[in-house]
């Protein structure tokens, strides 16, 4: 089976309609969560963490922003401080499929198959719809793509 095509990348013009967006709501949690993961794609990890947080100041209750959180903090190679940020968003809500999302990515930026497909495997059993396309298409996962584990979990239900 061939990998999936990539998503066209737009970073700076997603990053640049965020700016302009925080300039009329600059406390927009949804646009600094977007902003922080979009920094982080342009590898802009000093701004992309301070969006996060601004994000987690705003709306600590809201576990997607812990998760997030969490996944920029180990695709900048800051695993000591990601791993913590991805259980306390499972802690946070358990019932919520973000924080092993965001382990799942831990692990896949690592290399660390058989942990990626144990939380991959908690994020489809709880958000089944599309979880497997959105694993299909993060470049986190891009290690692992290859792995027949990752194939048989992630390719093995129909498209959403």
């Amino acid at each position: 089976m061939d990998k999936p095509r990539r998503f066209t990348t737009r970073y700076e013009e997603a990053l640049v309609a965020g700016d302009r967006a925080l300039e009329l709501d600059p406390n927009n949690f949804d646009t600094l969560n977007s902003q922080a993961l979009t920094l982080s794609f342009l590898k802009n990890f000093e701004k992309a963490i301070a969006a996060i947080d601004e994000a987690i100041n705003l709306e600590p209750q809201e576990v997607l922003s812990k998760a997030n959180c969490g996944i920029i903090l180990a695709i900048s190679g800051r695993y000591t401080e990601a791993l913590p940020e991805c259980e306390q968003a499972i802690k946070q809500n358990p019932k919520h499929e973000s924080g092993y999302y965001a382990k799942a990515c831990y692990y896949a930026i690592q290399g660390e198959v058989e942990q990626a497909v144990d939380n991959l495997q908690k994020v489809i059993d709880i958000a089944p719809r599309c979880s497997r396309r959105e694993a299909k298409h993060n470049p986190d996962f891009d290690s692992i793509q290859d792995d027949e584990r990752f194939r048989a979990l992630v390719y093995s239900e129909p498209k959403c």
